[in-house]
């Protein structure tokens, strides 16, 4: 049992890289010391995944957010899109209604023109007819007071 006790100390001391059975003690401290450094590190990235996860699970949260504001800004942009749209479509058919008043307007005013320039050559021939009838007036006038004087 002796021996078997030696050859266990033996092998522990060929993978800790002991010279000796005492420095095994050394060498087993020196295990203890990184194992306790070791869980602390572990300790220290655990709390450091934790927080990473926290931050990456309000990242996500952020970025539905976002993306929900997005979605919502999309909506009001076509929304405005369909206003402006509609809005094109009313002022070209206003264009194209005014157009057609103008036309009308115009083509009204044309013939109120030619109705006007009727009526001057209307009012024309009126007063010429007016000066033949004064004339004709005064001579049948004239006329008359010479029958008269003949009388």
């Amino acid at each position: 049992e002796k021996e078997a006790l030696t050859s266990t100390l033996n092998a522990a001391c060929a993978k800790l890289g002991a010279t000796n059975h005492l420095n095994l003690l050394d060498s087993i401290d020196d295990i203890k010391v990184e194992k306790s450094q070791s869980d602390s590190q572990i300790a220290t990235l655990t709390v450091d995944l934790t927080t990473v996860q926290s931050d990456l699970a309000a990242s996500q949260h952020a970025r539905e957010e976002l993306s929900q504001h997005l979605n919502e800004l999309s909506m009001e942009i076509e929304k405005g899109r369909s206003v402006v749209s509609c809005l094109e479509q009313t002022i070209a058919a206003s264009q194209e209604e005014w157009a057609t008043d103008r036309k009308t307007l115009n083509d009204e005013i044309e013939t109120l023109r030619e109705k006007a320039r009727s009526c001057d050559t209307e009012i024309q021939g009126l007063k010429c007819n007016a000066e033949k009838s004064r004339q004709d007036y005064d001579e049948l006038a004239s006329q008359l007071n010479e029958t008269r004087r003949e009388l």
